[in-house]
């Protein structure tokens, strides 16, 4: 199975909304670090709102779906919102994501990636992954984004 590649941001078009929303939290970066979800209008990224996951990490260790964009439900074929991350996944590609979230976690990123969607069913989706990285309003990375869109 492939688990993903990380890419730069010149690799994904434009228009795309994992380059779209890279441009919203690059301008956003460099005025607050780490930047604030409060700061996000989604107004300033309205193609890539549909495409946006936003994960928090809770106590028990999981991360929890506190949004699941509408384009995210038709990708899946379910809506994640309000349930755990991983639960229609295989354990490895978990594993590697939540190495991916750590990471994110520890202040680098954001983390810029091309795949297929480690679902059964779903293997030979293509697409563009974008991981970010957000706080409540503390210096904490304690929210993180993850816009997933076909390629």
């Amino acid at each position: 199975m492939r688990y993903f590649d990380h890419i730069e941001i010149n690799k994904i078009p434009s228009e795309h909304p994992v380059a779209v929303f890279n441009g919203l939290w690059q301008a956003l970066e460099a005025e607050t670090q780490p930047v604030p979800w409060s700061a996000v209008r989604p107004e300033a990224a309205a193609t890539a709102i549909p495409w946006l996951l936003l994960l928090e990490p809770k106590a028990n260790g999981r991360y929890y779906y506190r949004i699941c964009g509408t384009g995210c439900e038709m990708l899946f074929g379910r809506p994640h919102e309000g349930g755990y991350f991983g639960e229609d996944m295989p354990r490895a590609a978990i594993d590697k994501r939540i190495e991916e979230f750590n990471r994110i976690q520890a202040g680098e990123g954001p983390l810029l990636s091309e795949t297929t969607l480690p679902m059964e069913g779903k293997e030979n989706r293509e697409i563009y992954r974008g991981v970010f990285g957000f706080s409540s309003g503390s210096n904490v990375i304690d929210k993180i984004g993850v816009v997933v869109a076909p390629k």
